[in-house]
C-alpha cells in the first residue's frame, strides 16, 4: 500500500476497522477529521467496518519546504485615495499608496507592482521619476543616489547591483516617464511600476516617492483627472501587488 515512508502511491486507501495502523509516512501537520460522506480531507466511515481516506486537501505547515520559483504568497492591495504633487525633490505622495508584507520564509524574494493612472498636467517635456521605498522607522526615506539596496535609505534590492557605464550624477529609480499622452487637465498616463526586494523574512511596508525635473513645470495627479466632469474627467484605483516567491 505504501511504497516508502512518506509517500502515498494509490489515489484511496480501504482498511478495515479492526486493521492495524496505517502510516500515512508522518506527514507534518496533517489533519485528519470526522464528516459527511463525500467530505475531502475526511473518514468516512461506510458498512460499519470499514472506512474509505479521501484526500482532497491538508494543511502545509510553516516548515514546508518549496521548490525554487514556487509562488509562496500573494498580497494585494488597492488604494481609492486622489492625490497630487509639485516637487522637485523625492517625497511620498500619499501614504495610503502603501502595501505591506511579511515573508513567509526567510530565504524569499518579494515581487513588488504599483499600477495606476495619472493626469500628468506639466509641460510637455517635463521628466518625472518614482522610486520603490520601504518604511524606516515609520516613514518613507528620499536620500540615497548610489546603485546598491540601502537599509538607511529603504532602497530595496532592485537598486543593488553595479550598473554597467559611467553612472556618474545619474539617479537610479524604477521608474522615468514624460507626459506621453498629452499633458492638459483630460490627458491620462498608465504607469505600471515593478521591482523586487529580498527582506531576509523581514516584515516591511513599501510605497512610492516621486519628484519631478527642476526645469519643467506642473503637478502630477495620481489615481484622478484633473478635470471634474462625467465628459472625460476620470477616478482609478492604485492596485498594488507584493508575490513572495521562494528563491
Amino acid at each position: 500500500m505504501f511504497a516508502t515512508k512518506n509517500t502515498v502511491i494509490v489515489p484511496e486507501i480501504y482498511g478495515e476497522q479492526n486493521a492495524n495502523t496505517a502510516n500515512l509516512g508522518q506527514i507534518p501537520n496533517l489533519e485528519l477529521e470526522s464528516g459527511t460522506t463525500g467530505a475531502p480531507g475526511h473518514i468516512v466511515q461506510q458498512d460499519g467496518d470499514k472506512f474509505d481516506l479521501q484526500f482532497g486537501r491538508m494543511a502545509l505547515g510553516s516548515s514546508t519546504i518549496f521548490p525554487a520559483g514556487h509562488i509562496v504568497n500573494v498580497t494585494q492591495a488597492k488604494s481609492l485615495t486622489i492625490a497630487s504633487k509639485d516637487t522637485t525633490s523625492f517625497a511620498e505622495i500619499s501614504s495610503d499608496y502603501r502595501i505591506s508584507v511579511t515573508p513567509l520564509k526567510n530565504n524569499s524574494r518579494i515581487y513588488l507592482q504599483f499600477y495606476f493612472l495619472t493626469n500628468t498636467n506639466m509641460a510637455s517635456n517635463t521628466l518625472f521619476q518614482f522610486d520603490i521605498r520601504y518604511l524606516v522607522s515609520g516613514s518613507l526615506p528620499t536620500g540615497g543616489r548610489g546603485s546598491a539596496a540601502d537599509s538607511t535609505n529603504g532602497k530595496i534590492t532592485s537598486d543593488g547591483g553595479t550598473m554597467s557605464g559611467n553612472i556618474g550624477s545619474r539617479l537610479n529609480t524604477h521608474f522615468v516617464g514624460r507626459p506621453g499622452n498629452g499633458y492638459d487637465s483630460n490627458d491620462q498616463l498608465t504607469i505600471n511600476i515593478q521591482g523586487y526586494d529580498e527582506p531576509a523574512g523581514a516584515s516591511r511596508t513599501y510605497g512610492l516617492i516621486y519628484k519631478r525635473e527642476s526645469g519643467g513645470t506642473g503637478t502630477m495627479y495620481v489615481n484622478h483627472s484633473t478635470g471634474n466632469n462625467d465628459a472625460w474627467g476620470f477616478m482609478t484605483p492604485m492596485l498594488m501587488t507584493a508575490m513572495e516567491v521562494q528563491l
